[in-house]
């Protein structure tokens, strides 16, 4: 096996006790710094945030860059459930299953790697790892809007915080194959936010271009805020060339783009971050017809206010090249991933999902 490119000690702060100590000072900050937060915005200084948005949509925002700054100096990933149990809670709408891993017929290439084996996989029928999670805000949202789908899976999948690429790919391909064993592909729509939507967009790749099955493409794609290009220097710092929203979305890709990047590469080499595989919208990729040739009719809503826009836009034009059918809805002014906020505007999001539930009942009637 190679040689790590890039260090293995993920944060300065990932041992114990500085681990609790900077967890301890930066949580106290955190309230402290509301009153701050709250005069810059009345008094707009140094306000980088769109003017559409409310006092309280602002202090959200500041909320997370704060907490995202403090996981990954400290390598803290709150919340992120064991894969390895099934959970006990069901549900009014939910119930835990066992998602039996994919078969070593279906592990090659991209995904034939030592790093990252099959496993079985938790997932919920309908909801995610418990109905208030926030992702289950999407697939809830849907399923109360469209007729034609009567069920949601959602797959607690590996994330980087437990396991390298491929494992989270992997675990998605088992899940699909675990719906194809119930259902035809025309009857699946494949969805994810941010980092879930370019999980969506590799699994497609890959099974057109891994197993070479384009048969068993699903019948459409839903695409919120998908991190679609991880342009990077080539530094051992990774970080991402600054887009124009770094100062303003919840994103603090700056913060937390070189911790993201090692955690997802570990020892995989660093130009498979930029390939199609992780960054079909990069400029390092050359914008081919056939890049995504054969892909589903695929709906993409973005923020106009979010730092993951310009790879957006970039993968919306891409898309169109080769001969994809593209719906892009680009809401002026909001954040990243701005539909499965509660916190956000209610009257944007209903907007949203009124138009994306009437595009995915017209694509399951075809």
């Amino acid at each position: 096996m190679s040689k790590p490119r890039i260090p293995l000690r993920l944060s300065p702060f990932q041992d114990q006790p500085w681990k609790a100590l900077y967890l301890s000072y930066n949580l106290a900050t955190l309230f402290l710094l509301h009153p701050w937060w709250i005069l810059k915005r009345l008094f707009h200084i140094h306000d980088s945030f769109p003017h559409s948005w409310t006092l309280l949509e602002v202090i959200h925002v500041q909320q997370l860059r704060h907490v995202e700054k403090t996981l990954a100096a400290c390598d803290w990933a709150p919340g992120v459930r064991d894969y390895r149990v099934l959970p006990k809670e069901r549900g009014e709408e939910t119930r835990p299953v066992w998602i039996e891993k994919a078969g070593e017929e279906y592990l090659t290439g991209i995904l034939d790697s030592r790093l990252a084996g099959a496993v079985d996989v938790p997932a919920f029928m309908f909801g995610s790892a418990a109905e208030s999670d926030l992702a289950a805000a999407n697939p809830r949202a849907l399923l109360a809007l469209v007729p034609s789908l009567h069920h949601g899976l959602t797959v607690n999948y590996r994330n980087v915080t437990q396991a390298p690429f491929p494992a989270a790919v992997i675990d998605c391909l088992s899940a699909y194959l675990y719906l194809l064993r119930r259902v035809k592909p025309s009857q699946i729509v494949v969805g994810g936010d941010s980092a879930g939507g370019s999980l969506a967009l590799t699994l497609t790749r890959y099974i057109r271009d891994g197993i070479k099955r384009p048969e068993l493409l699903p019948r459409a794609l839903v695409l919120f805020s998908p991190l679609a290009s991880r342009e990077t220097d080539d530094g051992q710092k990774r970080e991402l060339l600054p887009p124009k929203n770094l100062q303003r979305d919840l994103l603090d890709l700056k913060v937390i783009n070189p911790y993201m990047a090692t955690r997802l590469l570990m020892t995989n080499p660093f130009s498979l971050i930029d390939s199609p595989w992780l960054s079909p919208a990069s400029s390092v990729v050359p914008a081919e017809p056939g890049l995504f040739a054969n892909f589903p009719p695929t709906f993409i809503t973005a923020g106009g206010a979010e730092v993951l826009l310009e790879g957006i836009v970039e993968l919306e034009r891409r898309m169109s090249l080769s001969g994809v059918q593209v719906v892009f809805h680009l809401e002026e002014d909001a954040p990243h991933d701005f539909q499965g906020f509660s916190w956000y505007k209610k009257e944007v999001r209903a907007v949203v999902f009124a138009k994306l539930a009437a595009w995915v009942e017209a694509q399951l009637a075809m």
